[in-house]
Order: C-alpha cells, then sequence, then structure tokens
C-alpha cells in the first residue's frame, strides 16, 4: 500500500508539482501503464455484468483515478492522520456501488 512504501512528503510534492506544472501532467498521462490496466479492469467488470454500461469504460476510468487522487490528496492534507488503506476500502466500495449493475 502507497501509505507504507512512499513518504508523505513524497507524495506531496509530486501531487503538488501536478498543480503548478506548465508541460506535461504525468497523472493525467492516458498512455501510462495505470489506465490501461483500470481500462481493462472497468471493460472486463462491464463485459461480465457486474459494471453498469451507463457510462463508458473512460468514463468510469476518468471518475475512478479522480477517486483515487481525492484519497491520496485529503490524506496529505491531513499529514497521515487515518489509515489511507482503511478509509481507502470503506470509500471505494461507496465508490463501486454508483457503478454496479442493478
Amino acid at each position: 500500500m502507497i501509505e507504507d512504501s512512499v513518504s508523505i512528503e513524497l507524495l506531496s510534492q509530486l501531487l503538488s508539482s501536478q498543480l503548478i506544472t506548465k508541460s506535461e501532467k504525468h497523472l493525467l498521462d492516458k498512455k501510462r501503464t495505470y489506465y490501461k490496466l483500470l481500462r481493462s479492469i472497468i471493460t472486463e467488470g462491464q463485459q461480465n455484468g457486474e459494471l453498469d454500461t451507463d457510462k463508458t469504460a473512460n468514463e468510469i476510468v476518468k471518475a475512478y483515478a479522480l477517486f483515487e487522487r481525492a484519497l491520496m490528496y485529503d490524506w496529505c492534507l491531513c499529514n497521515g492522520e487515518y489509515s489511507l488503506k482503511e478509509y481507502g476500502q470503506n470509500m471505494l466500495e461507496m465508490f463501486l456501488n454508483g457503478f454496479k449493475k442493478a
């Protein structure tokens, strides 16, 4: 988990650098392995009937990436006062319920 392997200071610098950079925003690069893997997982979930198809895979991927960045940003703002893993698991369930097939 990221909270055990990356310091809050380093993660904070990464997130803040993406806000002030005028060049490429690496966190938003759709060619990253991260986005390819997410797209594959989401597409498979839609094909298996586990996830709703009202939204495209790309829309869900974008929403998930936003959700994940928001969690990390909040964790950094709170200086790691809570377990990112535990809070993330609780929030992820709530987030994914919005995309589950009814």
